[in-house]
């Protein structure tokens, strides 16, 4: 059968949460056609449970699940604060889950998908499952519940046009860096170098300066690029 579910994906914080507040994903399969009343009914209830404007979002708790890549630089999702106090302030709780490499695929193929992914979704997967596929929100269709997007799109408009698909639709929220250059790096040191040099580890951004000139003035790059310009 033709799977119908749909589901959230997203990138900024209080965007998401604010879109999953319309409710739950749901899977509609041929043997389930004839629940429309209970769905009806259902729906009735969510609407009571959710507060157009203020906080919480809702006023009895929801759970909503997403996924997201099992990767060092993400850590654990549950353990955050900013997730710990969105769920105090929206009362949305989010049950969390990691996918390994080569994972994602079952998702869409088992059907068993999650409200939203925080990562991992790439350009050929949104318009593979997204304009192909049917399977992604349209968040223009939930844009009048996202005043912080909106202020969002008027000061950044190219964040607007940078995640319109080539139907229209947004299915993907934006992620903005404010860096002066394109590109974000983490800086990392080679442990035997500080060891070798007998210096702690670094703590701070000065204490790693100084670990990369001990180890020049150690000569221990060799033939490579200086750690720290030389002028």
């Amino acid at each position: 059968m033709r799977l119908k579910s749909k589901i959230f994906i997203t990138l900024i914080v209080i965007c998401c949460i604010t879109a999953l507040m319309t409710g739950c994903v749901t899977t509609k399969t041929t043997e389930q056609q004839g629940s429309d009343k209970q769905e009806m009914e259902t729906s009735k209830e969510e609407k009571k449970n959710f507060n157009e404007t203020g906080y919480p979002i809702v006023n009895e708790k929801i759970t909503v699940k997403s996924v997201y890549s099992n990767h060092p630089y993400y850590g654990n999702a549950e353990e955050m604060s900013l997730w710990t106090t969105l769920e105090e302030i929206t009362n949305i709780h989010i049950d969390w889950e990691k996918y390994e490499s080569g994972q994602f695929e079952l998702y869409f193929v088992s059907g068993e998908m999650p409200d939203f992914f925080m990562n991992g979704i790439n350009a050929e997967e949104v318009y593979k499952y997204g304009i192909e596929g049917g399977l992604f929100y349209d968040f223009n269709d939930y844009l009048e519940y996202m005043p912080n997007l909106r202020k969002i799109f008027e000061k950044y408009p190219t964040a607007e046009k940078a995640i319109i698909q080539d139907n229209g639709a947004i299915y993907t929220l934006p992620k903005i860096s404010r860096s002066s250059t394109s590109s974000r790096t983490r800086p990392e040191y080679r442990t035997d170098y500080v060891e070798k040099v007998g210096v702690k580890p670094p703590e701070t951004a000065d204490e790693f300066y100084n670990v990369a000139k001990a180890v020049l003035d150690a000569g221990l790059t060799g033939g490579y690029a200086p750690l720290i310009p030389q002028d």
